[in-house]
């Protein structure tokens, strides 16, 4: 199995001109449960799913491009 890419890692502006961090990884594993009420929970697995993190301060450290500094 390939490793998986590296995590992106993008600062922009928003409409109100206030920053936001974005740091990302395109392919990662998900495993995700969830249940209908009265139903017994269902789980669902996927190799090809995207990690997202998003703020107002950086979610990890590093460099994010572009910088306003």
């Amino acid at each position: 199995m390939p490793e998986p890419d590296p995590v992106d890692q993008v600062a922009y502006c928003t409409p109100d001109e206030s920053l936001r961090y974005n740091a990302h990884c395109s392919v990662s594993d998900v495993t995700l449960t969830y249940r209908l009420e009265g139903e017994a929970a269902v789980t669902v697995e996927s190799p090809a799913g995207r990690a997202e993190w998003v703020g107002s301060e950086p979610p990890i450290s590093g460099t994010y491009r572009p910088s306003w500094d």
